[in-house]
């Protein structure tokens, strides 16, 4: 069931097509949702439950790492 609801949901996704105005909007959003989510529920429990130099040099690693991919692309 899983493998047909992954195959169908790329061919309905395939037959649509958006304008370029629609696809920016709909990036925008998820990724300020995403943004949401890792802020406010997953870097606070990374810090929380295992405080170290560690945890604080690979979130900016990781920030650094998203700066880098957004300004080359």
């Amino acid at each position: 069931v899983d493998a047909v609801v992954r195959v169908t949901g790329a061919i309905i996704g395939n037959s649509f097509h958006l304008s370029e105005n629609s696809i920016a909007i709909y990036l925008a959003f998820f990724s300020g949702f995403v943004i949401y989510i890792a802020t406010s529920h997953i870097l606070p429990e990374a810090h929380s439950s295992h405080p170290s130099k560690v945890t604080i040099l690979t979130t900016l690693a990781g920030v650094a790492i998203m700066f880098g991919v957004v300004t080359l692309l």
